[in-house]
């Protein structure tokens, strides 16, 4: 009686652990990863703080805080009290005390003026009626000169190039933040800004979920997602990033795959960006960042056309978006369209493509 009552309880948890919401098979236990931890957000009409800022024109900001704080501090980020006002997209005034920190790894030790991270109440979400999404992602330009306002823009275009090769992307968007100290020791300086779509709730925008583990084997990929991913990287130029360990990239579980797709973020050490702080990634055989080196997978010509097409067929939309887009000054604007035509030279050109993807495949050296 009492192994048969052992034996009720064990079917009973086996069965309880397979219902719950927070863990679901996802890859083959051939990649080491027999499930990991899932994140959603619930299915709602309502929209996220993000989603209620301006679209298309600039999201106009003012954050008030301890400035000296911020930046004294941004090596050991701890949360502090903020206030941030905006107009939203239904131009109504809106105004949150709200807390803030530094985030970022490389930026905050580079950077004068590191990213942020804020941080709502969700009672306060609440009673605005807003989905709880608690916390948004925003970059700022990294020194002082308005030079670093034009690199930033750039870092955006990356966004927005993603965003038309993919839904599979964050979505990011451009404002414009005063910060005003709030102990009045220092002046207030404005600062173009970047936006960033929260990670749960692009997953669930592409139908997916989040998933959170340490590190990811490029076989449990999504083929078609990686190769894409791996291409764009190669467009803009960007080597900082990392399947294994997942720098710079989130791992989706998008309903109806097996597998994992990936999405990157974090485009400032790109080649169509060319920061002055940033450098090639470690290994590669480039001495500078405009020099582009493709880390993706090796796979047959016929797959290999099929990734490249899509960029081909896209090339008019970006090319017009980067060549009209308004915050681009002449300099940043001719730069980013001789950058990206090199890269069209490239897949257009089927002897470039061979020496410079086709044979260049699985050489990221760091499996």
């Amino acid at each position: 009686m009492k192994n048969q009552l052992l034996i009720i309880i064990l079917l009973l948890s086996l069965i309880s652990a397979c219902s719950s919401p927070k863990q679901i098979p996802v890859v083959a236990t051939s990649f080491g990863f027999a499930s990991e931890k899932a994140l959603s957000i619930p299915t709602t009409d309502q929209v996220s703080v993000f989603e209620s800022l301006p679209e298309d024109d600039l999201v106009m900001m003012t954050l008030t805080t301890n400035l000296s704080k911020v930046l004294r501090e941004k090596q050991n980020p701890a949360y502090q009290p903020a206030s941030l006002k905006y107009v939203d997209r239904s131009s109504n005034e809106k105004e949150w005390n709200i807390k803030i920190k530094p985030r970022g790894n490389m930026r905050r030790k580079t950077c004068y003026y590191p990213p942020l991270k804020l941080k709502f109440s969700k009672k306060d979400l609440r009673a605005q009626g807003l989905k709880e999404i608690k916390t948004m992602k925003v970059a700022m330009k990294c020194q002082s000169r308005d030079s670093y306002d034009q690199l930033l823009i750039r870092e955006f275009v990356a966004y927005k190039i993603y965003n038309i090769l993919t839904d599979q992307s964050f979505q990011a968007k451009l404002g414009k933040m005063r910060i005003e100290d709030s102990e009045g020791k220092k002046d207030p300086f404005t600062s173009y800004a970047i936006l960033i779509e929260h990670e749960k709730e692009m997953a669930s925008r592409i139908n997916g979920r989040l998933m959170e583990s340490k590190h990811t084997s490029k076989g449990a990929l999504v083929h078609d997602a990686y190769d894409r991913m791996s291409l764009f990287q190669f467009m803009i130029g960007n080597t900082d990033w990392h399947i294994y360990n997942r720098h710079n990239l989130k791992m989706v579980h998008i309903e109806g795959e097996s597998f994992l797709t990936p999405v990157a973020y974090d485009f400032d050490y790109a080649g169509l960006v060319n920061a002055p702080y940033a450098v090639p990634k470690p290994g590669r055989n480039i001495s500078d960042v405009t020099e582009r080196f493709y880390q993706g997978a090796c796979r047959s010509k016929e797959d290999y056309e099929k990734l490249l097409q899509p960029f081909r067929d896209k090339k008019g939309e970006i090319m017009d978006f980067c060549e009209n887009f308004p915050h681009l000054d002449n300099s940043s604007r001719k730069y980013i369209l001789k950058y990206l035509g090199s890269f069209y030279e490239i897949i257009e050109n089927p002897r470039k493509t061979k020496r410079f993807i086709l044979k260049h495949c699985d050489k990221d050296v760091a499996k």
